[in-house]
């Protein structure tokens, strides 16, 4: 119907956005253009229309009476959603009539009858009238753009800023191509100039330099992103510092990247953001059961979510329209009751989550409820419903879920919040007078008033606002209020009629307390405020409640809403940023601390290869065996080995877990044959030495002596120790530390000031390799191969050095020292993933480090911190979910690693959990123009 008009909108929506090396950004069918003349013609249409996303209606009054128009329309709307059909005026008039609820039938002109009565809202519709009456159209008029800009938004499923965002992206990069072009061609025709040989070595040149050039600018914008990342978490969004990390690891994945990544994610206790299409969040219910969250916002809709999983909730079918400023599950889960505008209260049925419906109609409210409900809650026993808004306070009896019954009307005047207690006797309603009341509800059909208002409530020594929120511990005897006053207080209630304020009020918002809820348990108290912050109380002591750390951030406007899960281990919070955040309140990314420390004079300690057994070194002479099968319950196995006259401050197993070796501060060692724990048998007797290191083939035992030598001991008669050949000699200090490389051919050996590296292939005949191996040390006190062999950690000092030891003959320094601890190194370990390494120090921590790029370790998270005095040795366990470490005075304490390598595993979709999102295109392009873009969360 619009001959020059047409192709000229499908030519521009076929060009917005396109990629340079696609012939077309989206493939368009226009009906006049794209077929050809045949009998079946309106079978072709069909098979066109069947596989098309969006209708894009030309409406004018031509195509308002073409039957053919007419056809379509109606099989599209007998087959799509009228949400998928674009309309764009190009001629006559189109009228919305609001009262009618559809299109004036009276004032429309341009559009056929099939569409009347199609669409349930206003749809919005593209003015493209003044672009028919130009002669010559050009995709980038800036008139014409704008609207194919507003027609192609929803094709391409993004906003409009990002689509432009996209289109200019791609045309620089058309123009960047174009001239790179050009310089190639030009540089060929230089080229054919100058002979071949030295043409090939100057473009592998200049395409190494490239490659560098790009390298270094990744390098410099990962660290851009880092540093935006920084500063967007100290000015409160820890939700945009991921989305920064998350783009940083899609530009460059390697260690720095995802180390700073984990430290945003274990530096927040956001555990997920939900924002997929929520309106500004009013209120939040979750069901008994913790796996139902309904969130009802401003924008008059209600969202479900399934919770089941909280790293990853699934939004529920589609959303509950209608009255929606407040929400409350019935106690069974079965019922959702909704309020919102012009008093209109909804019962729900939710049998079936993904598919609610409606029970009945509307609950009836007297002709002068015309104002907001602003809050719904049910008694314990389901049977009885509360509503409270700007007109008061009604009651109904839903006992008979289709047929509710209104049974009384406590009160007039504008109440902001309720709660029924726990034993449903009484109902708390909170009023923008500054009181709360409380109403005996015994028979709900009359509810009685409680005694006056709370001493002190009305300005005196109470709120100085509107009481907006108001919430029972689980046992009933406290009442927490929240005011527009900025505080919260806390009442003892045990007395219905005489309730009596505990303490002072908590004071820590910076503006209006929105909503406050009990944990569970009843101990602690989550509030939220306008000053988009969410607090957490102690209240074991009522009369003088504790704030819990720094408020918790992540919200970027008024938090609105707060409940806990039924378990207590969850926080969701909801507001006018459009987001519901769930907050773990257990810490899963860190490591957790496992029971109780291991006590007992305890110096040092080991793994047994089968995991299942630990063996402590203590400062009463004893060696003890602990089984850590369960590793919050170790117990003790038999009775303490004895034999050392003084400290054991070494223990070491052979890999076979059957032998071991105790080393004590009298510089002697033992050897103990381990294949009953129960009954350690000593083998041989005691030799001189201190520091010790099993061989990986358990076989050969190296012992350190004073005399600055090392001493090899063959253990293969049966465990029992046979010395060979003669003692390792030329240190040029007391030697502080061996290991072993996992091949058993080189033993390395620190001292005071240096390492050297032993070939020790022939056990009898050991041979020094280089001279000397690592200089330039002033004290090196542990060390620790890699799994594969190649690296060699170092405890220098306050630092760990990496050394490349894959050529034995010349190790090479790797990257900077390693960096964190304020005190001497007293141990490391790395656990046989080959990626994670664990320091101790004399500072009273154990640190962790990422060491996939040895080149750039990083550390993760904060150090592990609870130990009493120095951590003199930490070992992992076989399979690298433990990590003991043993302090100076005489503890030990085993960490769970689950949570840090569950949170490196992860890493991606926990960081996605935590923003929500990743950065949109126009963000992108935004803050970093010169990368393209990457998509690094896929979609809900």
């Amino acid at each position: 119907m619009d001959g020059k008009l047409a192709p000229a909108v499908q030519e521009a929506l076929q060009q917005m956005a396109k990629p340079w090396y696609r012939p077309r950004a989206l493939r368009v069918f226009r009906d006049d253009a794209s077929l050809a003349a045949n009998p079946g013609l309106w079978h072709s249409i069909e098979a066109a229309l069947d596989d098309s996303e969006f209708f894009i209606l030309l409406a004018s009054p031509q195509a308002a009476a073409s039957p053919w128009v007419s056809r379509e329309v109606e099989y599209w709307l007998a087959h799509r959603s009228s949400e998928r059909l674009l309309i764009a005026l190009t001629d006559g008039a189109i009228e919305w009539d609001d009262r009618a609820g559809d299109f004036s039938r009276e004032k429309t002109t341009c559009l056929p009858s099939v569409l009347y009565g199609a669409f349930a809202t206003e749809p919005r519709w593209i003015d493209l009238r003044e672009a028919r009456r130009v002669e010559q159209l050009s995709s980038r008029m800036p008139y014409f753009r704008d609207r194919m800009a507003d027609l192609a938004a929803p094709l391409h499923h993004l906003p409009k800023d990002d689509l432009f965002a996209a289109d200019i992206q791609q045309h620089r990069r058309t123009q960047r191509l174009i001239r790179a072009t050009v310089a190639i061609l030009a540089g060929l025709t230089v080229l054919l100039g100058v002979a071949s040989v030295e043409a090939v070595n100057n473009t592998k040149a200049a395409i190494k330099q490239q490659r560098v050039a790009e390298e270094q600018r990744r390098i410099a914008t990962v660290r851009q992103l880092a540093a935006l990342g920084d500063a967007a978490d100290a000015l409160g969004n820890p939700r945009r510092a991921a989305m920064l990390g998350l783009a940083a690891v899609a530009i460059s994945n390697n260690s720095e990247t995802k180390a700073n990544l984990i430290r945003v994610v274990e530096g927040t206790t956001i555990n997920s953001t939900l924002i997929d299409r929520i309106g500004s969040v009013a209120s939040m219910a979750i069901t008994s059961d913790g796996r139902t969250l309904a969130t009802g916002s401003f924008d008059e809709e209600v969202v479900l979510w399934d919770l089941s999983d909280r790293d990853h909730p699934v939004r529920l079918g589609s959303p509950l329209t209608g009255a929606v400023e407040a929400v409350a599950f019935s106690p069974d889960g079965r019922t959702l009751a909704t309020g919102g505008l012009k008093g209109e209260v909804v019962l729900w049925d939710m049998s079936d989550r993904d598919r609610p419906a409606r029970l009945g109609s509307r609950l009836a409210t007297p002709a002068s409820w015309t104002g907001l409900v602003q809050a719904v809650a049910f008694a314990p026993d389901g049977r009885t419903l509360a509503i409270g808004g700007i007109n008061g306070t009604l009651v109904w009896d839903v006992s008979d879920r289709a047929r509710p019954v209104r049974v009384s009307a406590p009160e007039s005047g504008a109440v902001d919040s309720l709660a029924f207690s726990p034993d449903g006797h009484t109902l708390a309603t909170g009023r923008g007078l500054f009181t709360v009341v409380l109403w005996e509800m015994t028979d709900p059909s009359r509810p009685v008033r409680l005694g006056e208002t709370p001493e002190g409530y009305q300005g005196r020594a109470g709120h100085a606002g509107a009481v907006v929120s108001v919430a029972f511990t689980p046992d009933g005897r406290t009442l927490a209020t929240g005011s527009r006053d900025k505080t919260v207080m806390l009442w003892d209630v045990s007395d219905r009629s005489r309730p009596v304020r505990l303490g002072e009020p908590l004071t820590g918002h910076t503006d209006r307390v929105e909503s406050v809820a009990f944990a569970p348990g009843g101990r602690l108290l989550a509030t939220v405020s306008q000053d988009k912050t969410v607090i957490l109380w102690d209240t074991s002591d009522r009369s003088h409640a504790v704030r819990l750390g720094e408020p918790l951030i992540g919200h970027t406007d008024w938090v609105e809403s707060v409940a806990f899960t039924p378990d207590g281990r969850t926080l969701v919070t909801g507001g006018r940023d459009k987001t519901v955040i769930l907050w773990d309140l257990s810490d899963r990314s860190r490591p957790v601390r496992l029971g109780e420390p291991l006590t007992g004079a305890m110096r040092a300690a080991a793994f047994a290869p089968d995991g299942r057994t630990l063996v402590t070194g203590s400062e009463d002479f004893t060696v003890k065996v602990w089984d850590v099968s369960d590793r919050n319950r170790p117990f003790l196995v038999g009775e303490p080995l004895t034999g050392h006259p003084d400290w054991v401050d070494s223990v070491a197993f052979a890999p076979d877990g059957r032998t071991m070796a105790t080393g004590g501060v009298d510089k002697t060692v033992i050897v103990w044959n381990m294949s009953d724990r129960r009954w350690p048998l000593r083998l041989g007797e005691p030799t001189s030495g201190s520091s010790l290191s099993f061989a990986p083939d358990g076989r050969t035992l190296a012992i350190n002596r004073l005399d600055r030598t090392v001493m090899l001991w063959d253990l293969s008669e049966h465990g029992w120790p046979v010395r060979l050949g003669k003692p390792l000699t030329g240190h040029s200090a007391p030697v502080e530390a061996m290991a072993f490389a996992p091949d058993g051919r080189t033993l390395a050996v620190g001292g005071t000031n240096n390492i050297v590296l032993w070939d020790v292939s022939n056990r009898d005949r050991p041979v020094r390799l280089g001279d000397p191996s690592i200089d330039g040390l002033e004290l090196v006190r542990s060390l620790a191969f890699s799994p594969d062999g190649r690296t060699l950690a170092v405890g220098h000092v306050n630092d760990v050095i990496l050394w490349d030891v894959s050529n034995r003959d010349r190790p090479a320094r790797l990257g900077e020292p390693l960096t964190g601890h304020t005190d001497w190194i007293e141990s490391v370990a790395f656990a046989l993933d080959e990626h994670l390494l664990a320091t101790s120090s004399r500072d009273k921590t154990v640190i962790l480090w990422d060491v996939s790029d040895h080149n750039q370790p990083v550390r993760l998270g904060e150090p592990l911190t609870g130990h009493p005095d120095w951590v003199e040795s930490v070992a992992f366990a076989p399979d690298g979910r433990t990590l003991a470490a043993s302090s100076k005075t005489k503890t030990v304490i085993l960490w769970d690693l689950d949570p840090i390598r569950n949170l490196r595993s992860n890493l991606i979709k926990r960081a996605c959990a935590i923003a929500g999102r990743g950065l949109t295109l126009s963000e992108w392009i935004a803050t970093i123009p010169d990368e393209p873009f990457q998509e690094t969360c896929s979609t809900r």
